[in-house]
């Protein structure tokens, strides 16, 4: 997509978390990062509590809610990864 729009391609691409989830159980609603978490992980939905997300002002809230997000991509990839080799 962002080839398609904004004409660039990207660099250093590694792994995209979502589309191995569609390789392996492409039902819908199964390939988001949170429900993945939980079925590969047992991590429960880490954005309870977490109020305007997305908005200017970054809370401590949402600082935790973006880096635990990284953090489980991150282990959803390797477990991925173990699943593909």
């Amino acid at each position: 997509m962002s080839k398609y729009c904004l004409g660039v391609e990207t660099q250093g691409w590694l792994w995209d978390s979502m589309l191995a989830a569609h390789l392996i159980d492409n039902r819908k609603g199964v390939t988001d990062l949170k429900f993945q978490a939980y079925v590969s992980l047992g991590v429960e939905d880490w954005s309870r509590g977490v109020e305007g997300i997305g908005t200017e002002t970054a809370s401590a809230d949402t600082l935790r809610y973006n880096a635990l997000d990284s953090f489980y991509t991150y282990w959803l990839y390797k477990h991925q990864r173990r699943l593909f080799t």
